[in-house]
């Protein structure tokens, strides 16, 4: 969110509103990137147990597959999330 520091209403009530909003927005991006890695942790993590671990730890072709779709379906609902919030 932009603010314009020439148009900022004089009004208290109103400038606390706005710091809410940016405070809001800026919480509700951190918890999606926050989810966001916490997401990338685990496939990260399988795929170097894959290469480095033993061999009884391989990883199955279709659940790389699912964990793909998974995070690219968590990229844009934090995507659509954040245009919201933008938007507003």
């Amino acid at each position: 969110m932009q603010i314009d520091l020439d148009t900022l209403p004089d009004d208290p009530a109103n400038l606390q509103q706005m710091l809410w909003e940016v405070v809001a927005a800026a919480a509700y991006q951190h918890g999606a990137l926050h989810a966001e890695s916490g997401k990338l942790r685990l496939p990260i993590q399988c795929l170097l147990r894959h290469q480095f671990g033993s061999r009884s730890e391989q990883l199955s072709p279709d659940q790389m597959q699912l964990w793909l779709e998974d995070l690219e379906q968590s990229i844009a609902e934090n995507q659509a999330g954040q245009e919201a919030v933008e938007a507003r």
